[in-house]
């Protein structure tokens, strides 16, 4: 898929920008480097925005203010403004900490990356494994560097990140 694609894009070029997580990763065992990888995409999530539907009427209550979102009404759930709540992430929610304690119940480290509830990315798990083979694998060339700094475009339909022109060499 175009947004797996997008996401190892994104994970390697932090890594290979910061070589101390790039040495963390490698030395990991599988399920810190999942972790590594959720916490990737939640700074970095490949979709932008989710459009939803309110199926029924929605009681919120935020710092002490209580609001209704009303059954029928439409929905913008801004994943890059979700994925950095400083109540849900804490300190420095803008930079890359794997690791990084979660506030909240039944809240995934990568909070929003995949979306939620049945709309959740179908794939999610194939694509996080998918990634973890191929970085792995790629991070583990000893010469391996960034030959250009990527392109970042905008792509109108995920409201997120597109990386073309990565240019790469061992």
């Amino acid at each position: 898929m175009v947004t797996t694609r997008e996401f190892i894009s994104i994970a390697a070029w932090h890594f290979l920008e910061r070589p101390e997580l790039r040495d963390r990763y490698l030395a990991a065992p599988e399920e810190e480097r999942l972790e590594m990888l959720h916490e990737t995409l939640r700074l970095e999530p490949v979709v932008g925005n989710l459009y939803r539907r309110a199926t029924a009427d929605i009681p919120l209550e935020s710092q002490g203010k209580k609001v209704v979102i009303p059954e029928g009404d439409m929905m913008n759930i801004h994943i890059y403004a979700a994925n950095v709540d400083e109540t849900v992430v804490g300190e420095e929610p803008l930079a890359l900490c794997p690791g990084r304690p979660i506030q909240g119940e039944r809240i995934p480290s990568m909070i929003m990356g995949f979306g939620d509830g049945h709309h959740r990315c179908p794939g999610s798990y194939l694509a996080i494994q998918e990634t973890d083979i191929f970085l792995h694998r790629l991070l583990a060339l000893d010469s391996l560097h960034m030959e250009r700094i990527p392109t970042l475009n905008w792509n109108e339909l995920t409201t997120g990140y597109e990386i073309r022109n990565f240019m790469i060499a061992v």
